[in-house]
């Protein structure tokens, strides 16, 4: 398997990641497969991706090359989809979660919300700093003009540092939407809303104001998950 060159124009990347041997398998004397050739080659029959992670790569490693960009693109106003997939105990919470509450261990997911809320902190610093100097320039204008400065620009101020971050988390299975948030509700339906983006009607929001807030509701949302053992494909997903 080899990375994919000039791919740069692509509206869709693949990447591949190999997990390592679990202890079950390493104490059945189960062996790797795949036989790496450097960061980017895997020996055998040759597939092509743009990316191939090894089972050493670290969370940040997959982060960076699978999810950055994209992120990126989200934040200037571009749609974007991050989706995983491989059959049972492949990796993919591993990749998506792993380990929400730790900064070197944590996956793609809180990753994301930790970016998000980054952006929305610097846009509310910058946005804080510009609305200041335009109150100073009209304070002074005001003096020097001898009026009384109106109380708009504070005003502006507060209203435009007013950022609302809502959370909801659901998962399908057996082509049934379940909210995780709220159990009772099953089978959910896919709309459209006035501008033809699908939303999913009744599913719970919850309200954020911090990565950490964002873990708690996944924590919430986990708990709920279906669970069999039998199942090869279940898909769920975050949205933000």
């Amino acid at each position: 398997m080899e990375e994919a060159a000039g791919c740069g124009l692509c509206g869709v990347k693949v990447m591949c990641r190999f997990r390592p041997l679990n202890e079950s398998e390493r104490s059945r004397g189960d062996k790797d497969i795949p036989k790496f050739n450097g960061e980017d080659t895997v020996v055998g029959k040759p597939y092509v991706f743009d990316r191939v992670l090894a089972p050493d790569s670290e969370q940040v490693q997959v982060y960076d090359s699978c999810a950055k960009q994209i992120v990126k693109d989200v934040l200037g106003g571009y749609n974007g989809t991050i989706f995983a997939y491989g059959q049972t105990a492949s990796g993919k919470t591993h990749t998506m979660e792993g380990s929400l509450h730790s900064p070197r261990l944590m996956g793609i997911i809180p990753r994301i919300s930790q970016d998000i809320f980054d952006h929305i902190y610097a846009m509310d610093e910058n946005l804080e700093f510009h609305i200041k100097r335009e109150q100073r320039c009209v304070q002074g204008a005001a003096t020097r003009s001898g009026t009384r400065c109106a109380p708009y620009v504070s005003d502006l101020l507060l209203c435009s540092l007013h950022h609302i971050q809502h959370v909801s988390y659901f998962e399908i299975y057996l082509d049934k939407i379940r909210d995780l948030l709220d159990v009772s509700k099953t089978n959910l339906a896919v709309h459209e809303d006035k501008n033809r983006v699908p939303f999913v009607k009744g599913c719970t929001e919850r309200f954020v104001s911090s990565p950490n807030e964002v873990m708690d509701v996944i924590d919430e949302g986990k708990a709920n998950r279906h669970v069999a053992v039998t199942s090869q494909y279940c898909y769920h997903y975050c949205y933000y």
